[in-house]
C-alpha cells in the first residue's frame, strides 16, 4: 500500500504513550516472574491493544475517540504503576539499595537515581540529577554497588565541540552539526557527511492531509543552520553533556548530547516546542557504511529494508518504520540508532520530547 504514510507521525502523543504503556507492561510481568509472583497480564494488555486498532493507533479516528485514548492511557498508567510499587522489593522502596535490570543486556551503564539514595562517596550530583556506574546483569535485582569511571571523559568548548572517551569522539560546530563521529577503537569515521541535520519539508500532499506524504516532500527542504545557543550541562567523571538550543520560525528546539564513560553510545535528548503548521521534520545521520539494506526493528523481531531506489518496489519505499531500532551493518562493523519515543515530527503544533541514541559495534548485526 502506497498511501497514508503520514499516519506514522499522526497523533504523536498516542504513540509515545503506547510505547511508554509497552515498556512499562513489559517491566512489570518481568519483575513479577523475579518475584515469584503471578499476574494477569491479558487484562492489562487488552486496553492497549484496544488502542493499537487501525483508526486508532495511526491517527485516523475522529477526535472524541482520541480524548477516549486519553483517558485509557491515564488508567491503565495509574494501574500499571500500583502493581508495580506491590512488587518492588523492600529495599529498593525504603533505601534504593538494589538494582534492577529488566532487559537482555548486560554490561556497564550509567544510571539515574532518585534523590533519596543512599549516600555514597562513587555517586555522582550532575545535571540535576544522581547518577552512579553499575555492572548490570540481564533480568536480574542486584545489590547497588556503584564503581568508578572507566576512562577519561574529555568536553572540550571552543570553536568546535568535542565530548569523548577511550571508545569515540564526538564533534560538533556551533550550529550543533555533529561533523565527526569517530570510532578509536576501530580507527575510522562513521559519518560520510555531517550528521545531526535537523531538515524540515514543505507538508502539503495532494489529498488527505492528515494522512499522506508523498514522494515529492524532499523537494521542498530546508536544513535549519541557524547557530545555537551552547551550554555545558554535566561535565563530571561519569558523564558529559552539552545543550543546543536554536529557534526556527516560531518553535524552539533544545537538543542535550550526552556520553558517559566507557560507552560507545551518544544520547540525544530533545526537547520541541513545535509551532510550525504544514512542516515535517526529520534529523539526518549519513553513514560512512555500505550495505544494500538495513535492518528495522518491528514489535517482534526485524525486518530487512533496501537501502537504495534501484527498483520501482524501492522507490515506493522512501518512508520505512521501525519500533526500537534501526542497525546498518557491514560484514564486520555496524551503526545502530535507537529510538526511546517517536523520532519525526509532524504539521499539528504543539511540544515534543523524544531520545535517540547512536550505538557504534566492531561486529554486524548478524555476526555476535
Amino acid at each position: 500500500m502506497e498511501g497514508h504514510r503520514g499516519t506514522l507521525t499522526s497523533q504523536a502523543w498516542l504513540k509515545r504513550a503506547n510505547r511508554l504503556l509497552e515498556t512499562k507492561l513489559h517491566n512489570l510481568e518481568a519483575i513479577a516472574v523475579l518475584r515469584g509472583k503471578k499476574l494477569d497480564m491479558e487484562a492489562l494488555w487488552i486496553p492497549l491493544l484496544t488502542l493499537q486498532f487501525h483508526d486508532i493507533f495511526c491517527g485516523t479516528a475522529i477526535h472524541a475517540v482520541f480524548e477516549e485514548a486519553r483517558k485509557t492511557c491515564v488508567a491503565l498508567e495509574a494501574q500499571i504503576d500500583a502493581l508495580w510499587d506491590d512488587l518492588l522489593p523492600k529495599e529498593t522502596t525504603e533505601k534504593a539499595t538494589s538494582v534492577i535490570n529488566l532487559s537482555p543486556y548486560a554490561g556497564l551503564q550509567v544510571i539515574s537515581l532518585p534523590q533519596d539514595t543512599v549516600h555514597h562517596p562513587l555517586v555522582q550530583d550532575s545535571g540535576g540529577s544522581r547518577i552512579a556506574l553499575c555492572r548490570l546483569q540481564p533480568y536480574a535485582v542486584a545489590d547497588f554497588v556503584p564503581l568508578e569511571a572507566v576512562d577519561t571523559l574529555r568536553l572540550s568548548c571552543s570553536e568546535l565541540y568535542v565530548l569523548e572517551n577511550s571508545l569515540i569522539r564526538a564533534t560538533l560546530d556551533a550550529k550543533a552539526r555533529l561533523i565527526s563521529l569517530w570510532d578509536k577503537t576501530a580507527e575510522r569515521e562513521i559519518l560520510s557527511a555531517a550528521g545531526n541535520i535537523w531538515q524540515t519539508f514543505e507538508d502539503r500532499p495532494l489529498v488527505w492531509d492528515a494522512w499522506d506524504v508523498d514522494p515529492f516532500f524532499e523537494d521542498r527542504q530546508d536544513d535549519m543552520l541557524s547557530p545555537c545557543e551552547v551550554e555545558i550541562v554535566e561535565q563530571g567523571p561519569l558523564r558529559i553533556g552539552l545543550r543546543f538550543t536554536r529557534l526556527f520560525g516560531n518553535s524552539r528546539i533544545e537538543q542535550t548530547l550526552r556520553l558517559s564513560t566507557g560507552s560507545r553510545r551518544l544520547d540525544f535528548d530533545c526537547a520541541v516546542d513545535w509551532q510550525e503548521r504544514h512542516r515535517l521534520v526529520k534529523v539526518a545521520f549519513p553513514l560512512a557504511l555500505h550495505s544494500p539494506s538495513a535492518r528495522y526493528h518491528i514489535q517482534w523481531g526485524s525486518l530487512d529494508r533496501s537501502s537504495h531506489e534501484n527498483t520501482s518496489w524501492d522507490q515506493a519505499r522512501f518512508e520505512a518504520t521501525a519500533q526500537h531500532w534501526v542497525d546498518m551493518s557491514e560484514g564486520d562493523y555496524g551503526c545502530a540508532q535507537d529510538m526511546a519515543s517517536i523520532i519525526r515530527l509532524r504539521s499539528s503544533p504543539g511540544c515534543r520530547q523524544f531520545r535517540f541514541g547512536t550505538v557504534t559495534s566492531r561486529r554486524s548485526f548478524l555476526r555476535p
